[in-house]
Formats: structure tokens, C-alpha cells, sequence
């Protein structure tokens, strides 16, 4: 059973782990696989090409995997394609010990591992070592080293736990703590952290299996999911029985230490939730990872699935008319924001007409959600506005100009010429009552208009 010491370590973080209902459970898990046809499959495609990496894994078997004496290949995990230099295989072969191949060769260490005890194993790949780029080590310890060339690990199917790609060769025995970097790991560090759980995200740790999901030895019919820790490369249990003591979830090497609580939970926030542990905000919905950090590490994982509900607060404006964009089922409060935000008596419909000039915004509150949109300003009311034929446009349509004509007892105005969208075109102002206007604009509907003093004048401009 993995230990935890961080409510000794943290009192006072009791209380806030009992406001946000973190009550979490120890458990360390792994993942027997029966030999036959289980396998985890993911969509994660590994290390590739001849970039540096590193693969680890706890396993426990009794397999006969020694081919000289009867025995068949054990495939830890594999990824790539099935040719020539073009996959990366750990697995137990020659002298039922630990084996890296690529496809067509390999290098193999001589210390056996099948006597049903736990043991950790890892391999590494130096692409720039002039000798001996490839590592393997059992317990943390350096078991043997060789030089294989032309290393071109294939992007292929995704990475495989328990089977090699071709399904022919299944892992008969105990797996957990899958671990695969994209970098290669020193002996020291594989020797510190071999015993122990990874619980800080790292940007060249890019694919952890802990294999902590489900329960020991019973039903599980419903959990088929390896959850990769920091990554998006879940994996998908296939042929598992999922239930009994085999082909199953079951009790984790008790030789790993320094674990932590894990826990799941749900959160569900307006535009955003703040994670109660480190207090960081999300503002989308997925799943997040959470810890509390101790001198020795993390020892505490929240896994938390956040659901962020979005208020629409957009508002269309025509003129005096204001449309709130947020469906229904919302109510909404309209708000004077030049008077102090004040609630407009009776505005509680997603369209509002003004009456008088001013700056509005509406509160949209959608379930248990409340938010309010910017403000939008309302002009021209009150304006005397002149008929249409009051300005006068030629030719209309239009092609490269325009010659906008207004009575002279109104020149001095400004003038602008606005497109479909609301934007502004062309602004001048009109000293004189008659102005030609260059045009450099796609073809559409506009609309010119001319305001002076308490007059506001507007006719539609075709230009093809």
C-alpha cells in the first residue's frame, strides 16, 4: 500500500482540503495482463525518428521468455512500424532478462527478471554518443550497454503496452508505471526515482501510466482506461476480463515509496474556476492535474474535471436598438451605465430601444451564471432628421467616385460613409455644399450620412 504523509507534514491544509471535498484514498495499482491477447493500445505515437529517448516500466512475471530454451518474446512496450530499424521494442528475451531492439537487432542483458518478484526496468537512446547508445537497467542499476545504428523510429499506430505491434507477442505477467521521456535519463536519475512515483510534470516526460485506476481484484467492467498523468495519451485496455485476479487491475509493488493521495473530482465554474490547491484559474472546460509539494516531491494528485459554463454577453446594436445574443433559456436586465449601471425598470427582454442618448449594457444570467456586457453608446436621438432626398448622390450607384450634394443651409456638418457592418469608410466634413468623394471600396451596400448641429441626414449608397 502506498503511504502518504502530507496532512502530518501540512495541518493546515486540512481544512481547505475538507471545504473543497478532496477526500482522497491511497493506491497504488498495476495492470496483470494474462498473456494471451492483453494489450493497451494509445494514440500517442512515441519518440520518433533518431531523437534521443528513454522507456521504464515495472513489471513482474514467471514467464519462460528465453527462445534457446523453449521460451517466447515478452513485449513491455512498442511503438513504431514492424520494419527494419523503424521500431522500438522493450521487452524480455535472451536469458529471460531485459532486451531493446529496433527491428532487426538489438541489445539484450544476461540478469534474469521472470522469478515472479517486481523489478524495474529501463532503457535509453543516445543519439550523440559515439559508443554504447543504448542503456539498460535493471533496479536502477546499469545492466548492460551496446551501439545499435541506423535508429529510425517510425510514427506508426500509436504506443502499444503489453504487446508487441503485430499482437503476436503478449506480455504474460504484472505492469505498472509505464514512463516514457524524450530525453535520455542519467543512471543517477534513474537510480533516485526508479522506487518512486513521478508526481511533477516535466516537459520531457511524454507518457506516464500509473496504472492507479480501478479496484484490486474487482469488477472493473467499466474501467478501461489507463489515464496518461500529464499528457493526452490515454490508453485503451483491450481484451482485459476486467474482473477476478487476472487480466485485471490489482495491488501495485509495494516497493514503491514516497507515493501520494490521488483523487478525482468535479468543478464547475462561470468563465472560470480556480483549482483549490495551487489557486491557478482555468477558463475551458477539460481535465486538469493538481498537487501539493512537499521536500520530497509531490505527494498529494487531484485530478479534476472542470466544466466551465460561458455567458454570452455580445449584443448587436441598429442604431437605438440593442440585441442581446444570448439564447434562451436567459433572463436579462438592461443597465444605464452613464447613471452608475442602474437597472432600467421594465428592460427585461433581449431587445432594447433606447429613448435616450446614453451608454447601455445588459446583464445576462444563464442557469446559476451572471455576467455583464460592455457598453454600448446610443447617439441621434432628438436629431431633426431631413428626408433622403434632402442629400443628394450621383452617380448612385457608383463605381470610382461619388459627388454628395446637401442643401447650403446645412454645409459645415461632418460626413461619413458607413459600410454593412457598421464601420466607418470614409469621414470628411463638408465646408461647402457640394463635395466629390474618391472611392477605393469593395462593392456593396452603404450608407452615407451627414450630421450638422440638430440635423441628421442619410441616404443609401450602391457601389458595384
Amino acid at each position: 500500500m502506498k503511504t502518504s504523509t502530507h496532512l502530518l507534514l501540512r495541518p493546515a491544509l486540512i481544512f481547505l482540503l475538507f471545504i473543497a471535498s478532496l477526500a482522497a484514498s491511497a493506491q497504488n495499482n498495476a495492470l496483470n495482463f494474462d498473456g494471451t491477447d492483453d494489450y493497451v493500445s494509445s494514440t500517442y505515437m512515441g519518440v520518433s525518428g533518431n531523437a534521443p529517448r528513454s522507456v521504464e516500466a515495472w513489471i513482474r512475471t514467471t514467464a519462460n521468455c528465453n527462445p534457446s530454451n523453449g521460451g517466447v518474446q515478452n513485449v513491455i512496450v512498442d511503438y513504431g512500424t514492424f520494419s527494419i530499424s523503424q521500431r522500438f521494442t522493450l521487452n524480455l528475451l535472451w536469458s529471460n532478462s531485459v532486451r531493446l531492439e529496433i527491428g532487426g537487432s538489438g541489445v539484450s542483458g544476461t540478469t534474469a527478471v521472470n522469478d515472479g518478484l517486481w523489478h524495474h526496468v529501463a532503457a535509453t537512446y543516445d543519439p550523440n554518443a559515439s559508443s554504447n547508445n543504448i542503456k539498460l537497467y535493471i533496479d536502477g542499476v546499469l545492466e548492460t550497454q551496446g551501439t545499435l545504428t541506423g535508429i529510425n523510429t517510425a510514427t506508426g499506430t500509436g504506443v502499444l503496452v503489453g504487446n508487441r505491434l503485430d499482437l503476436n507477442r503478449p506480455f504474460n505477467g504484472d505492469i505498472d508505471e509505464v514512463r516514457m521521456w524524450s530525453k535520455v535519463l542519467t543512471a543517477t536519475e534513474i537510480a533516485n526515482h526508479a522506487n518512486k512515483e513521478y508526481c511533477q510534470p516535466d516537459a520531457n516526460l511524454t507518457l506516464y501510466y500509473r496504472f492507479n485506476q480501478g479496484t484490486p481484484g474487482g469488477n472493473n467492467v467499466n474501467v478501461f482506461t489507463a489515464f496518461d498523468e500529464f499528457g493526452n495519451g490515454n490508453g485503451t485496455l483491450n481484451n482485459f476480463s476486467l474482473a477476478g485476479t487476472g487480466s485485471n487491475w490489482i495491488q501495485g509493488s509495494s516497493a514503491i515509496t514516497n507515493s501520494f493521495f490521488q483523487d478525482f473530482d468535479t468543478l464547475t465554474g462561470c468563465n472560470s474556476v480556480t483549482l483549490p490547491i495551487s489557486g491557478n484559474s482555468v477558463t475551458s472546460s477539460g481535465t486538469y492535474t493538481d498537487s501539493l509539494i512537499t521536500v520530497d516531491g509531490c505527494d498529494s494528485l487531484y485530478t479534476f474535471n472542470v466544466t466551465i459554463e460561458n455567458v454570452d454577453t455580445s449584443v448587436n446594436q441598429n442604431g437605438a436598438e440593442l440585441i442581446s445574443q444570448a439564447l434562451a433559456p436567459t433572463t436579462y436586465q438592461w443597465l444605464d451605465c452613464s447613471n452608475g449601471y442602474a437597472v432600467i425598470a421594465g428592460a427585461t427582454g433581449p431587445i432594447f430601444n433606447a429613448t435616450l442618448n446614453g451608454e447601455y449594457a445588459v446583464q445576462v444570467t444563464n442557469g446559476t451564471c451572471t455576467d455583464t456586457s460592455a457598453c454600448y453608446e446610443v447617439t441621434g436621438i432628438g436629431l431633426f432628421e431631413e428626408g433622403q432626398n434632402a442629400i443628394q448622390l450621383y452617380p448612385n450607384p457608383a463605381t470610382t467616385e461619388v459627388t454628395i450634394s446637401i442643401p447650403e443651409h446645412i454645409q459645415g456638418g461632418q460626413l461619413r460613409i458607413i459600410d454593412s457592418f457598421g464601420r466607418t469608410s470614409h469621414r470628411s466634413r463638408m465646408e461647402t455644399n457640394s463635395l466629390k468623394i474618391p472611392l477605393g471600396l469593395p462593392s456593396g451596400l452603404y450608407m452615407v450620412e451627414y450630421r450638422s448641429n440638430d440635423v441628421l441626414i442619410t441616404q443609401k449608397l450602391i457601389i458595384r
